[in-house]
């Protein structure tokens, strides 16, 4: 992987640093590749398949379907609102890699961490299945994502950045690098919903005292909510794209983006070279210029 450098308009003098995580595989690309690896070797351990959840656009089960055919895994996806008439390219895409789609309920997904939950699921199957959380986070897969933070301190030996901005959805990833992250570097975490205090509390329950109060948590980056966009919303991000020159995802890395670039402007923030983990997510910007192409054609 990568670091891609550039500036933005209105701060020419701030270099703002990328971590391409975007490259490192054509599909499972950005953390999944990480994060996905302590369930695949151990679905394969125990021969069993793999069950999981997620919404119409989920970069998680589009991971999971891909690993699970390349692996030679059953896959199954639990789907928020799923309409069969109508899939989604994510979903289209899980069904041409071999993933069971299985309708669930917006109420009902909303039970997704109960016991209850899981047992009812996994017994529904006509085969032994693991259960893999919404996003893979779990210790495995925190640990496996350590390894993003040794990246970016061996980086340091050669490109000179002060801060790291991680988005946050089921918060492995960040976990991960708090653990591991040189204390020299600022650690700021972004949450792209607008209820995010539980995934705090679950993103702490995996660090010490002091990798936790080492997270600057950044409010107001949602945005109108977790997968919503507006026209405000789509023409930020092709500035960023034509700016950058780089592809970011809208629902996660273009959002933690506008954040940042807002906070420095507004000198909330006085990092001296600021770097984002891109955490991928790219087949999530294809469906959502499929699904809003008259206003992503507008301004694309």
């Amino acid at each position: 992987m990568t670091i891609q450098t550039f500036s933005w308009p209105d701060m020419p003098d701030l270099p703002i640093h990328v971590y391409r995580l975007d490259q490192n595989q054509e599909v499972i690309s950005g953390n999944k590749f990480y994060k996905l690896q302590p369930w695949l070797h151990q679905a394969k351990s125990k021969k069993v398949a793999l069950l999981s959840c997620g919404g119409a656009y989920s970069n998680h089960l589009h991971a999971l379907a891909f690993a699970g055919q390349q692996q030679g895994l059953s896959t199954y996806g639990l789907v928020r609102g799923l309409e069969e008439h109508n899939l989604t390219v994510t979903l289209q895409d899980c069904k041409k890699f071999g993933m069971t789609l299985i309708p669930v309920t917006r109420d009902e997904y909303r039970q997704r961490y109960s016991e209850g939950f899981v047992k009812r699921h996994l017994e529904s199957l006509n085969e032994d299945a693991l259960w893999v959380p919404e996003g893979g986070t779990n210790d495995q897969a925190v640990a496996a994502c350590e390894q993003i933070g040794q990246e970016l301190n061996h980086l340091l030996e050669t490109r000179k950045f002060t801060s790291v901005w991680i988005a946050v959805g089921s918060g492995g990833t960040l976990a991960g690098v708090a653990r591991s992250l040189h204390f020299d570097l600022s650690l700021y975490a972004v949450p792209v919903m607008r209820r995010w205090h539980d995934v705090r509390q679950r993103v702490e329950s995996f660090l010490t005292v002091a990798q936790s109060e080492r997270i600057y948590w950044v409010e107001n980056a949602e945005y109108g909510g977790f997968g919503r966009y507006n026209r405000e919303s789509l023409q930020f991000h092709r500035q960023l794209e034509q700016v950058s020159e780089i592809e970011f995802d809208p629902v996660y890395t273009a959002k933690v983006m506008r954040r940042m670039l807002e906070m420095y402007v507004n000198d909330e923030v006085s990092d001296a070279a600021p770097l984002l983990v891109h955490t991928g997510g790219l087949q999530g910007r294809r469906s959502i210029m499929v699904s809003q192409s008259e206003a992503w054609s507008n301004v694309f």
